[in-house]
């Protein structure tokens, strides 16, 4: 009626009577919106009907109505809650005090649904080892929740309103950072984040992560910022071992000896160890990552690509491990061979997701394995040539030897008198193919005497001139005090000029040959790559061109016999093989250096040797006529036609010899005869028992007996120790027959 009265309009409602506390409390079940009573009804307790609303869930409004009522009676309502009190006559006030209970009660529902919630987020934070904090940014009043004491040490109310207690538990190396982000957060409307460590009161250091958001209410920027503060020192110490994890495993894989690597499926690099860093020419692994070998500027294109292709393979395959080896060119500008080994990289479900590969640089084993196959090829070729030379050297024996018999028989006007000549003359350019093939094969017999190279050299200028021709220019520069070498002498001025000759055939234009010597003291390091030679002092001559110079291929095969660059008819290839045999042989090694169109130099290194002169005998005394004896000859050779040739030569010189073709015979002879035996003239290599095998046994019963030596060749070091000290007589083959009867003479007269 009231709100008729006063034309509002109501919302529909659902009024309930009652008249008993019975009714009342019953209808409190059915949770009303207000409840409005009558205080002044007799047997009517205002107080109990005030305390079963609140009992109620939720609580009810309470209104009460009287007709008149005691002050006091309206005060002690009030404070037990009542929501109003009217009187019958301020009716016209009870829309708006019904609107204002139900009002209030809504609001007093959520203010402690809002408080309860509050109260579990708050426990929720706590839960979550987290610190919820609300940051007045104008006042620096601040209030932390949640995990307080577990991150600080510190209980929430001795932090509460202390933003200066909070700043003394900052770190004091991250105090400075921590109130320059403050300042920023202040002064910039935005959130702001950090990192920083705390310093509890107990010692214990925390690594803290916090983030701070401005409150927003209805668009409005609040100057107060709340936010979180979380615990991230298990985090932090799980990154440092991962990292501390990383560069164990980096450290490890930079000291491994060989190159490690990954890549993506575009070839790019996901990682490498320092070792491939420092040969592609970056500065660590690091600054390899993205890149593709491509972009690499050492690499040459068909290199890198040469790597793109087998990574492609290798990821394409998907079935396990490829090998190959894989040419590279390194940023020191070295050509390297690297040995490579590539498998393709699985995720967690097996996807190729890259490649994974190691390599080893294995330039230095190709190049000791090239060596070592040069020098067993040149061994091999070695030993035909000697065997060749030996047998040829036999031949050459019996051929020029009754050629010389012939021509001694013969006078100059015959008609076969040319013929002959012609055939000696044959004979002797075959001898001389034959020790050029025997210096090769270092088989020869050397006479060796220590010399000044020097004093060699200025003895062979002369003779260099006209051999060189007049547009080559010969610049001779000789280094003093030089020290000494042990060679032969006349080998020695064959190296000479079969360097210069060969210099001079690079030189059709003409040029600049130069010959130098110096003293050198060679190191380990520098031996190493260079088959057959060894550390200490040296003796190193020279021999330079500046001609066309010659390519790795050419380079490669200079040595080997019959190898030649020249035309037909201009060379047998048995120079530089002959200059070799000599080199090795007198105990040195040679280097060659050579550029096309620059020119090529050879350096000689002898061993130095000490300081003692010995007189080298003239090669070139006055042929005298052959002188005869009557003493008796033991000739053992096992070549029929040498052996014949021998021992016509010897009777006809008035020996008497005795001859055996063989050890064993040459023993039984020595027995069975009843006369002296002068001489042991002996071929050195034989079946069955070797010439200085016989000797030995021969002076076993027959002391004082000489000995004469006679071969193409020899492998024997003690008839080379005795002819290199002047203790053992030799003959070398082919011999003509007046050398044969000199040399026994002298043999018999030492």
């Amino acid at each position: 009626d009231v709100y008729k009265r006063q034309g509002l309009y109501l919302d529909p409602f659902h009024l309930i009577r009652v008249s008993t506390a019975e009714q009342f409390r019953a209808a409190l079940a059915d949770s009303p919106h207000v409840a409005l009573v009558r205080s002044d009804v007799p047997d009517r307790d205002a107080p109990a009907a005030l305390a079963w609303s609140r009992q109620a869930c939720p609580p009810v409004p309470v209104i009460f109505v009287a007709e008149k009522a005691e002050a006091g009676e309206v005060v002690t309502l009030w404070h037990e809650g009542a929501a109003d009190f009217l009187l019958l006559d301020q009716l016209s006030r009870l829309p708006t005090a019904v609107r204002r209970a139900i009002d209030q009660s809504r609001r007093a529902a959520e203010a402690e649904k809002a408080l309860e919630m509050n109260f579990r987020y708050r426990e929720a934070i706590r839960a979550t080892g987290q610190i919820l904090f609300e940051w007045d940014q104008i006042t620096d009043d601040v209030t932390f929740a949640g995990d307080v004491e577990g991150i600080t040490g510190l209980q929430p109310e001795e932090l509460n309103g202390n933003l200066k207690r909070y700043f003394e538990l900052v770190h004091p190396d991250d105090r400075e950072s921590f109130l320059e982000r403050l300042e920023q957060a202040r002064s910039k409307a935005q959130s702001c984040h950090q990192v920083y460590r705390l310093i509890r009161p107990d010692g214990v250091i925390r690594h803290v992560e916090s983030r701070g958001f401005l409150l927003r209410e209805q668009g409005v920027v609040n100057p107060k910022r709340i936010g979180f503060i979380t615990d991230i020192s298990q985090r932090i110490k799980a990154e440092e071992d991962l990292r501390e994890s990383r560069r164990l495993l980096q450290t490890v894989m930079d000291n491994i000896p060989i190159g490690v690597f990954w890549k993506d499926r575009d070839s790019r690099y996901l990682g490498c160890n320092r070792r491939v860093a420092d040969a592609f020419g970056f500065q660590g692994p690091e600054e390899m990552i993205g890149k593709c070998d491509l972009e690499f500027p050492c690499l040459k294109r068909e290199e890198a690509e040469f790597f793109l292709q087998k990574d492609r393979e290798v990821m394409e395959r998907n079935e396990g491990e490829i090998g190959i080896v894989e040419p590279a060119t390194f940023a020191d500008g070295r050509n390297v061979w690297l040995e490579t080994s590539k498998v393709p990289l699985h995720d967690h479900e097996g996807r190729v997701v890259g490649v994974l590969g190691i390599w080893q640089d294995i330039t230095e084993k190709r190049q000791l394995e090239e060596r070592l196959r040069q020098t067993l090829k040149m061994e091999a070729i070695g030993r035909l040539a000697g065997g060749v030379a030996h047998d040829f050297n036999n031949l050459l024996t019996v051929i020029n030897g009754y050629t010389d018999l012939l021509l001694g028989q013969m006078e100059p006007g015959d008609a076969r008198y040319d013929s002959l000549t012609q055939i000696r003359k044959a004979g002797l350019r075959a001898s001389g193919l034959t020790r050029q093939l025997l210096a090769f094969s270092r088989k020869t017999v050397l006479v060796p005497a220590v010399i000044d190279l020097n004093e060699l050299l200025l003895d062979m200028e002369k003779l260099l001139y006209p051999l060189l021709g007049e547009n080559v220019v010969l610049q001779l520069k000789t280094s003093n005090p030089l020290w000494r070498v042990k060679v032969d002498p006349t080998e020695m001025s064959q190296v000479v000029i079969n360097l210069c000759v060969n210099a001079r055939d690079a030189m059709p234009q003409g040029g600049v040959l130069r010959i130098e010597t110096a003293n050198v003291d060679l190191d380990e390091a520098h031996t190493a790559s260079v088959e057959g030679a060894r550390p200490g002092p040296h003796v190193c001559l020279t021999v330079a061109d500046t001609g066309t110079g010659m390519d790795d291929a050419t380079k490669a095969r200079i040595f080997e016999p019959f190898f030649t660059t020249k035309g037909p008819e201009k060379g047998t290839g048995l120079g530089l093989a002959t200059v070799y045999g000599i080199v090795r042989q007198s105990g040195g090694h040679i280097e060659v250096e050579s550029e096309v169109g620059k020119g090529t130099t050879f350096r000689v290194y002898l061993p130095r040797v000490a300081d003692e002169r010995r007189k080298v005998k003239s090669q070139l005394l006055p042929q005298r006529p052959a002188p005869k004896g009557r003493e008796t000859v033991l000739l053992v050779e096992d070549e029929d036609g040498v052996r014949k040739l021998a021992r016509l030569v010897l009777e006809g010189s008035g020996y008497c010899v005795l001859e055996a073709a063989n050890g064993p015979d040459a023993l039984r002879l020595c027995s069975e005869s009843p006369g002296a035996i002068d001489l042991l003239v002996t071929d050195v290599v034989m079946p069955m028992m070797s010439g200085p095998q016989l000797a030995r046994e021969v002076l076993g019963c027959r002391p004082g007996l000489r000995v004469l030596y006679l071969s193409g060749y020899t492998d024997d070091e003690i008839v080379r120790h005795g002819i290199s000290e002047g203790e053992s007589a030799f003959l070398h083959k082919p011999f003509t027959p007046a050398h044969l009867a000199r040399k026994v003479r002298e043999v018999l007269d030492s």
